[in-house]
């Protein structure tokens, strides 16, 4: 499921399921277990070890999986999936995030070993952000 980030152009938030799946119950699971813990998340600085891009007939991204790698302490590296709902248009392949890009991750702010991580941000490399220092 892809969404944008009110005021940051090209940021899309990609909800965290353990593999790309055609059932949309863990896509649900997912979204309630961030309304429930939303309130206590917090984000923590990641970055795209290695990815891996489903494509279209038409050579359009269908889908695409990043391994996320965090600095932070009792989080293992971990595999994000994305995919465009029914009837959305493909991505291109320049949009997907290449290896050693920025991801923050949005993670229960109790943290404990083990414990499911909900909601990746990550850049469409086509669109330029004004970072500010």
């Amino acid at each position: 499921m892809e969404s944008r980030v009110p005021n940051s152009p090209g940021v899309h938030l990609v909800h965290l399921v353990p593999r790309i799946s055609p059932d949309a119950a863990p896509e649900r699971a997912a979204q309630g277990n961030w309304n429930w813990m939303r309130a206590t998340v917090r984000p923590v600085r990641g970055t795209v070890a290695s990815r891996n891009v489903g494509l279209s007939e038409d050579g359009g991204v269908s889908s695409f999986a990043l391994t996320i790698r965090t600095g932070e302490p009792g989080i293992a590296s971990f595999e994000a999936g994305w995919k465009p709902p029914a009837g959305s248009p493909d991505l291109l392949q320049s949009q997907v995030p290449g290896i050693g890009a920025e991801a923050r991750v949005w993670v229960p702010g109790q943290s404990q070993t083990g414990q499911p991580l909900f909601v990746v941000e990550v850049v469409d490399p086509t669109v330029a952000l004004d970072r500010q220092p």
